[in-house]
């Protein structure tokens, strides 16, 4: 009978830890004291910040509307305002139903490993329940004097006490695993409340927002209505808004081209110098060989000869170079400067310090006038009253040009490209001066909105850029 009851104590060990290696993967996620904090995975916690980040920004536009009261008659500024508020709006309720997703997959992931901490609890309890029930059965056989005192020689006695120890030993590993198992179901299903309360919340939140979404909705329909009936007066804001873009892509590729020819005209000057160089070199080579020994006859350095072919290849190659490529590969600086503003593509720093794009690049739909098609060689960009201007890069200023009834614009070279600043009301910058990544270059505009807005370009060569390809998202 004690063999048995050996054995049997063996086996429920096994048994258990069994058991315990299959739950470990399981439910090692939740035996972490309980605290709110935690419960949030790092995509919640994004998901957290994005909504906040979101938040904000429809709590400014909140306010820039309120600003636009002030005027009696619904303008153009109204419903741009309005849309980039509705776009947040959406933005919001797509990330509270990522929310909703991560939650759901929480609830779903902690219901399981309550379901499998029930199972543990239920076969620890079992199985030490058969434990005490065998021994009670077997206490008259198996108390612990009888038991050593039976025992056939001194060596065999310390073998049954190791053994009973053991036992005792099993025993309260057995509680313990019990009360460990208790506790950690208590804090999971603890945790599972919190979540559901969590979900809860969200789904208000939720409701709340697309309430607020309609609503916004339906006064974007009487702003587009009010404004339709001006017809005539926005197509002379269009025409006015147009004339000005074009004054300005005009004198960015005036300046591109006096860039380009000065540039090519640099690079030949440059090989020029050093073939004049060269060839005087090889010239007082050849006059001191002569003036050392007068009778023999000089000959051509053969070296200094190479050279000269291969700069004469140069000064043909800038002649000949049309495009702002060709032409500022001729300088290593232009060059360095070039291959620097691509690296960082996607990584430049924007052009405020903090502001929200009004109007994206490229040919859009007008919001109001159907059929009308407006075009933007760059970003329009709302930001606060008297912000800077800032570089984008490391680069020189190639012009500061003023544009009636556009302002200022200020537009530095990065090599091969070009950004640029406009609508500026005073700029910190002259042409040939050299400035670097942040660095404010003027004051933006105010204008009769009381808030600034800078207008953004980019381009490589004559050929414009999306310049949000190129900022950074943050």
């Amino acid at each position: 009978m004690r063999i048995t009851n050996y054995i049997y104590f063996l086996l429920i060990v096994f048994t258990n830890f069994c058991f315990a290696q299959k739950s470990k993967s399981r439910s090692k996620l939740y035996t972490k004291p309980l605290d709110k904090t935690i419960l949030r995975s790092t995509d919640k916690t994004e998901l957290e910040q994005r909504k906040k980040r979101l938040q904000q920004e429809i709590i400014q536009y909140n306010k820039e509307l309120e600003e636009t009261k002030k005027d009696k008659r619904t303008s153009m500024k109204n419903l741009i305002i309005l849309n980039q508020k509705i776009m947040k709006r959406q933005a919001l309720i797509y990330t509270i139903n990522e929310e909703l997703e991560v939650t759901a997959k929480q609830i779903s992931e902690n219901i399981d490993n309550i379901n499998q901490l029930n199972n543990k609890l239920k076969l620890l309890r079992s199985n030490y329940a058969n434990m005490v029930l065998n021994l009670y059965k077997n206490r008259n056989q198996s108390t612990t004097i009888n038991f050593i005192a039976n025992s056939e020689n001194f060596n065999q006695s310390i073998r049954r006490i190791e053994y009973l120890k053991r036992i005792a030993i099993a025993r309260k590993e057995q509680i313990g695993a019990i009360n460990h198992t208790t506790t950690e179901l208590n804090t999971t299903v603890q945790k599972l409340e919190i979540i559901k309360e969590d979900k809860s919340r969200l789904l208000d939140s939720k409701e709340k927002e697309k309430e607020i979404f309609d609503e916004e909705k339906n006064q974007k329909e009487k702003v587009v209505a009010q404004l339709q009936t001006r017809e005539k007066e926005l197509k002379s804001q269009i025409r006015k808004k147009q004339e000005d873009a074009n004054k300005l892509s005009n004198a960015i590729k005036n300046i591109i081209e006096q860039e380009i020819r000065k540039a090519r005209e640099a690079a030949i000057a440059e090989a020029k110098r050093r073939k004049k160089e060269i060839e005087k070199s090889n010239s007082d080579k050849k006059d001191k060989i002569k003036k050392d020994n007068p009778a023999s006859e000089t000959v051509a350095n053969k070296e200094d000869e190479k050279k000269i072919e291969n700069i004469n290849k140069e000064i043909e190659e800038a002649e000949s170079a049309k495009s702002s490529e060709e032409v500022f590969a001729l300088s290593s600086e232009n060059q360095k400067l070039s291959n620097g503003f691509e690296n960082n593509k996607n990584r430049l720093p924007w052009p405020v310090i903090s502001g929200s794009v009004i109007s994206g690049f490229g040919e859009h739909e007008h919001p109001v006038l159907k059929g009308i098609k407006i075009k933007n060689n760059g970003l329009d960009i709302k930001t606060k009253s008297n912000e800077s201007g800032r570089s984008v890069f490391d680069g020189v200023v190639t012009g500061v040009i003023s544009i009636p009834g556009a302002g200022k614009a200020v537009i530095i070279r990065h090599g091969e490209y070009l950004s640029v600043y406009s609508n500026l009301a005073t700029t910190f910058v002259n042409k040939g001066d050299k400035v670097k990544a942040k660095q404010p270059i003027g004051i933006v505009d105010n204008g009769e909105s009381g808030s600034g807005e800078l207008h953004f370009e980019i381009w490589k060569g004559q050929i414009t850029q999306n310049p949000q390809t190129w900022l950074s998202r943050n």
